[in-house]
């Protein structure tokens, strides 16, 4: 869940998870031009921009309460016993559905976790996901390398400019949806395969996230976004009854728009 920081009590917004992957969908949906690279398989990529955080999906349902805020945890104040699942769900479901897009969630997942520090400093039950997916990578792979129709499977740098799309994205949505009253800086977003720049995200009116982007890595001349949250209004010590309150809780629409 993302909630961002520093929110009145009576009138606070928490987005889901879902939420926010299906905005980092309609983020790729419009990325490409002179300068930034398009990406191929087209469909199959975009498919796990949307889906990347599916796992979460049953515990948005019933999210776990964090006693310290009053508030349902955060997405990076889950403890990792909690979190970890929550990715093996959502790989596997992808996996039932489309191959390429489970392998660029998992490469995803992956590169996330490792950048918590060198493996020593990990969590038990992170460093064991990571040699799970590890193994779930190369099966998927296996599998790839024998359809004609995915020839990037076979070549380890566009598989990596797909997983450093699906980091962009991720991030910018991540940015647009909890950080709308501040600078934000996505550090390697990926022109092409190969090349990375840095990418601004600048507020321009944080009320209603209207924000510039610079570079414009978008095929159009502005690019309108949409998800939706619900609204707290009170602070909790009681987890069933928080539950309870963000099913009945009243729904908001959050609308994004970028500009050069």
């Amino acid at each position: 869940m993302i909630i961002p920081p520093n929110q009145l009590t009576e009138n606070t917004l928490t987005i889901s998870q879902t939420g926010h992957a299906w905005l980092a969908g309609q983020i790729a949906r419009h990325w490409g031009n002179a300068e930034f690279a398009a990406f191929s398989p087209t469909e199959e990529i975009l498919y796990a921009a949307a889906q990347h955080d599916a796992g979460f999906l049953s515990w948005e349902h019933a999210p776990t309460l964090n006693p310290e805020t009053g508030l349902p945890h955060r997405f990076e104040e889950l403890p990792a016993k909690i979190h970890v699942p929550l990715w093996d769900d959502g790989i596997n479901e992808l996996r039932a559905v489309c191959h390429y897009a489970a392998l660029l969630t998992s490469m995803h997942a992956c590169q996330g976790f490792a950048k918590i520090g060198v493996d020593e400093l990990l969590p038990v039950v992170v460093t064991e996901f990571l040699t799970r997916q590890q193994t779930v990578q190369e099966t998927i792979l296996n599998s790839l390398r024998q359809d004609l129709e995915y020839p990037e499977a076979n070549r380890d740098e566009i598989r990596l400019f797909h997983r450093q799309l699906l980091s962009a994205w991720d991030q910018i949505s991540i940015f647009i949806c909890r950080d709308p009253d501040q600078i934000s800086v996505i550090e390697e977003a990926p022109a092409n395969a190969g090349t990375v720049t840095e990418l601004t995200l600048i507020p321009l009116e944080p009320t209603r996230r209207l924000m510039r982007l610079q570079p414009w890595p978008f095929s159009t001349e502005r690019v309108r976004l949409v998800c939706e949250g619900r609204i707290l209004t009170r602070r909790y010590d009681d987890e069933t009854t928080m539950r309870r309150e963000l099913r009945e809780a009243e729904r908001t629409l959050v609308v994004a728009t970028l500009i050069p």
